[in-house]
């Protein structure tokens, strides 16, 4: 199932300890819902290496956050791709009209990346690192602001699209044209990796 932290957990911390964190996932155009950015970050571990390096954030609430070990820049890199954010849009839940993300739903059970090459690894880490550079580029502009559908910088919608191109090509050589069938692949590959562990288990 490709290079991929295998679990979660969960630890307390206030929103102070959260600050250096915020920095985070978000690829909002067609996920900003009537204002209202998705709520779904990546810790700034990699963006502005205030924290940890070994490992990643996701708050899932004011004072829960759920750690991703040894989450790297290739993590980040899918978690950011739009082939994660139309599995997310496809289970995750809804509080009002924002996204409730959750490690046991949306994360634990994202089909990753099939044995990923080392060449698709290190495309997805340069195109992440491409979208981190991006965002330094506008300091003083929050992610609301980024990641506005009708003011996104041109520069980081391109590091988006590329991020993107590279984590499609990934899964397969042939191109995605829509979420719909990003789904319908991500689905068989979840039914792919459930029947595999079944297996694995009755032969034990």
């Amino acid at each position: 199932m490709g290079a991929l932290p295998s679990h979660t957990h969960k630890v307390n911390r206030t929103n102070e300890d959260a600050g250096g964190f915020l920095s985070g996932l978000l690829w909002g155009l067609g996920f900003a819902l009537a204002g209202a950015v998705l709520s779904l970050f990546l810790g700034a571990v990699i963006a502005n290496g205030a924290a940890d390096p070994d490992a990643l954030f996701l708050p899932k609430d004011e004072a829960a956050f759920v750690i991703i070990p040894e989450g790297n820049i290739y993590h980040f890199g899918v978690l950011t791709s739009a082939m994660h954010m139309a599995w997310t849009n496809a289970v995750c839940g809804r509080l009002e009209s924002r996204f409730r993300y959750s490690a046991g739903i949306v994360y634990n059970n994202f089909p990753w990346v099939e044995n990923p090459t080392p060449k698709q690894i290190e495309r997805i880490e340069q195109c992440a690192e491409a979208v981190l550079e991006a965002r330094k580029m506008f300091p003083d502009a929050s992610l609301a602001d980024l990641y506005d559908p009708l003011a996104m910088p041109p520069v980081l919608m391109k590091a988006h699209q590329a991020l993107d191109k590279a984590v499609d090509a990934a899964y397969r050589s042939t191109p995605f044209t829509s979420d719909s069938q990003r789904m319908e692949f991500l689905f068989e590959l979840y039914n792919k990796y459930n029947a595999q562990l079944f297996d694995t288990k009755k032969k034990k």
